[in-house]
């Protein structure tokens, strides 16, 4: 692609399916999706992911996570997601549990960490946040 998001190389999905089979070999938990130019057009991450979700349903993809065109903050920031994805998601699948059983009634809102808050399910989603 080029910085204005047109395609010049179509994705090669076979080298995401070997991707993928090599991530299973060295038993990577959550893999993480960063293209050059996704900020502007993120269909080849996309595509990648639709490919990686047939062997790992958790799948950071990095314009999902940042949309900056610097690819160093872009992938910087989805490793981290995905470090942190695991234990994101086991915390708030119990937290759910907890509040379900305590029969609390209300809306669930996780703080993030730029002083905001957003629905568990956004926060497994994006868990940098």
């Amino acid at each position: 692609m080029q910085y204005d998001g047109k395609v010049l190389t179509p994705l090669n999905e076979s080298d995401v399916v070997e991707a993928v089979r090599k991530a299973k070999k060295y038993n990577v938990e959550v893999p993480i999706i960063c293209f050059l130019h996704s900020y502007i057009n993120p269909a080849h991450e996309e595509k990648a992911a639709e490919i990686v979700k047939t062997e790992y349903p958790d799948v950071v993809v990095s314009s999902h996570i940042l949309r900056r065109w610097i690819e160093w903050d872009r992938l910087s920031t989805a490793m981290i997601a995905g470090y942190v994805k695991p234990v994101t998601s086991r915390f708030v699948s119990t937290l759910n549990e907890r509040v379900k059983e305590a029969n609390f009634k209300g809306t669930s809102l996780l703080i993030t960490c730029i002083g905001g808050v957003a629905a568990p399910e956004v926060c497994v989603d994006n868990p940098a946040s």
